[in-house]
């Protein structure tokens, strides 16, 4: 099933009823959010809109759901063992069954024991080209049930389109809209040369990117991006924070603070120019973005991977102007692949040095531009200052 064709109200529905039978129910999704605000939210409302509300008991803090002698567990892929202790369990959800680790398949028959209890699983996942779960699937004979975002009468032609940017390859949209079961033929491509030809400018917020280096091994690297244009670079071997701050600052000082957006910074050797502006009046405009840490959509591997998405879809709605040549051969040798929970995952650094002879130290800040939306926050703050004038 893909995105879109009505899975998690499916899933929802399955465990609600085996509740109302008496029965209990475990859930499991990729990571506690989507459980918590997908699952444990969908089964909520078919809840209500069957029951009363004083019939039925949900407990957040325990992740579950209770009616008379029927119980609903919530739990997710991330600590598999957490549901060891469960037994009697009639009815297992597994949702994006494909992300789960494959080890999930030998806790659960111990957790769906019991007197009279005839097991049931339920796995739905969006195809994911080959992984365990089509090979278990295949190697089992497990019965289909097929949906694809394609049959859903009520997605418009506009979101159609937006879905197709965002995919990061033809053989994901194939997966995604079409629920096609199939492999990547792309090799990993992101970007093209030509998703960096010259696009009518657009935009007036302002963005900075901050990639400092480590013992000036690679390169610091500084953009700053206005609407769809890398406007300015600086890029040197050695640089303290302060020499770092100091063009921030002349940036600014150019541009105008009331079109900033943000200054976000490489976590890996960024905390000296952190804490440094977070002692100045653009404490507010700025985040520390570790790129190995966990992105927001559960289809990526890290923040890396996410960012580096959201870059390609900018590029491909708004195109972006002036980045270097250097930038443009960072970006060409940016590939990703599936990692072994079936998540989008850049290749390592170390690949792309071999291939381009080093770091891409210019990519990763044009890509950090990307980590918060563009809005001109500086505007906003302007005015509050203004307002409190008065209120005073």
């Amino acid at each position: 099933m893909t995105s879109g064709s009505g899975k998690s109200y499916i899933a929802s529905l399955m465990a609600v009823i085996a509740l109302l039978q008496g029965k209990r129910v475990i859930c499991l999704g990729q990571n506690f959010k989507a459980v918590s605000e997908v699952l444990m939210q969908e089964c909520t409302n078919r809840l209500y809109e069957i029951l009363k509300p004083e019939e039925f008991q949900i407990h957040k803090g325990m992740m579950k759901i209770t009616y008379k002698k029927g119980v609903i567990y919530f739990a997710s892929y991330e600590t598999p063992d957490a549901i060891r202790g469960y037994t009697e369990i009639s009815l297992a959800i597994l949702d994006e069954a494909a992300l789960a680790d494959p080890d999930i398949m030998t806790i659960l028959p111990f957790c769906m024991r019991g007197k009279d209890i005839t097991p049931k699983l339920v796995m739905i996942s969006t195809p994911r080209g080959q992984n365990w779960l089509t090979r278990f699937v295949k190697e089992n004979n497990v019965p289909l049930i097929t949906a694809t975002t394609k049959d859903n009468t009520f997605i418009t032609e506009e979101q159609i389109t937006l879905m197709r940017k965002s995919c990061v390859s033809e053989s994901a949209w194939r997966r995604e809209y079409y629920g096609e079961e199939c492999e990547d033929i792309d090799n990993g491509t992101i970007f093209t040369s030509d998703m960096f030809d010259n696009a009518p400018k657009s935009g007036t917020t302002i963005t900075i990117g901050c990639d400092p280096s480590g013992f000036g091994h690679d390169l610091n690297s500084l953009v700053l991006r206005k609407g769809n244009t890398i406007e300015k670079y600086h890029k040197v071997q050695l640089s303290t924070a302060k020499d770092m701050y100091s063009v921030i600052k002349g940036w600014i000082h150019e541009y105008g603070k009331h079109n900033l957006s943000a200054i976000n910074i490489d976590a890996a050797y960024g905390s000296a120019l952190y804490e440094l502006l977070m002692e100045t009046d653009l404490a507010g405009f700025v985040n520390l973005v570790s790129f190995g840490g966990s992105a927001d959509e559960p289809s990526y591997a890290n923040k890396r991977a996410e960012i580096y998405m959201k870059t390609k879809q900018f590029i491909n709605e708004h195109g972006l102007n002036g980045v270097d040549e250097a930038a443009v051969n960072e970006f060409l040798s940016t590939k990703y692949i599936l990692n072994n929970r079936d998540k989008i995952q850049l290749i390592p650094k170390d690949e792309i040095k071999q291939a381009i002879g080093r770091s891409p130290d210019t990519a990763d800040s044009i890509a950090l531009t990307f980590f918060t939306t563009d809005m001109p926050r500086g505007l906003g703050l302007e005015r509050k200052a203004r307002q409190s004038v008065y209120m005073d």
